[in-house]
């Protein structure tokens, strides 16, 4: 029991020396990136309890207006910058919307700005666990040839950043998981199953070529995640533009990790229906872009369903209803 004891506590001790690593990594990359000590300072005396009221929120939206429009972008393809399984929520949602499918018909798949692959892989498997009759088809469009080319292997590193969010139990997991395993294993190379490697089509093209739908066609299903955000205002509201023209009558637009602002104005000037399925949850999955607002371009604002508009706000879903 003693021996239990000591292993409890040298845990306990682990996360807490874990948490306190974060914020001074957090804290530092604020300083990095949100130089402007006087306006850190002041929001950081402001109690947490006090963070959910309007007036305390008008003060973080203005600081992270000037964090967007002051701090230069991260080029979109200076890294690959993706995760297995990034959002399982949203991928719960994913699944919970392919059950309208008709048994046996086709569902198209893209993924614009796919990196190496990780989202798009982990989307067909999960179409595959939810709806196995389907005729899946999938396309990634990346700008980036190098991550192109590690897509279309297919073949990873336990260590890799695209396993960076993964247990190993969950790892584990996804190499057994019925009925059809997302990986298989040997050692610390992992290689996603031959019945999901060989569906997507890759293809190198800018999201911001108005040509994007001539070369992707039409898609029931389009992934947008974490790409907007690197992309200053007008060019997103230009890239959202094309992306949302692939998407078929029915179809859905999978979206997180863009301008809260210009989002809202994109998705009603379309259209767009939000759908309401795990809203909150989808969102505060994204724990990392909350801890960095207000003071990074990418920082996400806390939920507020106070809001008249918060299901246009802070939705990840949306659907082409016409």
């Amino acid at each position: 029991m003693f021996a239990v004891h000591l292993a409890s506590r040298a845990a306990e001790h682990a996360h807490h020396a874990l948490r306190i690593a974060w914020n001074i990594a957090t804290l530092s990359e604020t300083a990095r990136f949100y130089p402007d000590v006087a306006l850190r300072r002041a929001w950081n005396t402001i109690p947490n309890k006090l963070r959910s009221t309007s007036v305390v929120r008008s003060f973080g939206q203005f600081i992270h207006r000037r964090a967007c429009t002051s701090q230069v972008r991260r080029p979109v393809d200076s890294e690959f910058h993706t995760f297995f399984l990034r959002n399982a929520p949203h991928f719960e949602v994913l699944g919970r919307r392919v059950l309208e499918w008709p048994h046996g018909s086709a569902l198209r798949i893209a993924a614009i700005g796919c990196s190496s692959g990780a989202e798009l892989f982990t989307t067909i498997w999960k179409v595959r666990c939810a709806r196995p009759d389907l005729h899946v088809s999938a396309t990634g469009v990346d700008i980036d040839p190098a991550a192109l080319e590690k897509a279309r292997t297919g073949v990873f590193a336990r260590r890799e950043h695209e396993f960076a969010r993964l247990p190993e139990k969950e790892v584990e997991r996804l190499c057994t998981a019925a009925p059809v395993a997302l990986f298989s294993r040997d050692g610390e190379t992992l290689r996603v199953s031959d019945d999901i490697v060989s569906v997507p089509s890759w293809v190198l093209h800018d999201a911001l070529d108005p040509d994007l739908q001539r070369v992707v066609g039409q898609q029931d299903v389009v992934l947008a995640n974490n790409i907007l955000c690197h992309l200053y205002d007008r060019e997103a509201e230009q890239c959202l533009r094309n992306i949302a023209g692939l998407i078929a009558p029915g179809g859905y637009l999978f979206m997180y990790g863009v301008d809260l602002d210009v989002k809202t104005k994109v998705v009603r000037s379309l259209g767009l229906v939000p759908v309401r399925d795990m809203i909150q949850e989808v969102y505060s999955a994204d724990w990392n872009a909350l801890a960095k607002w207000p003071f990074v371009y990418w920082g996400r604002e806390p939920f507020d369903s106070t809001r008249h508009d918060w299901a246009t706000r802070y939705a990840a879903v949306y659907q082409k209803t016409v």
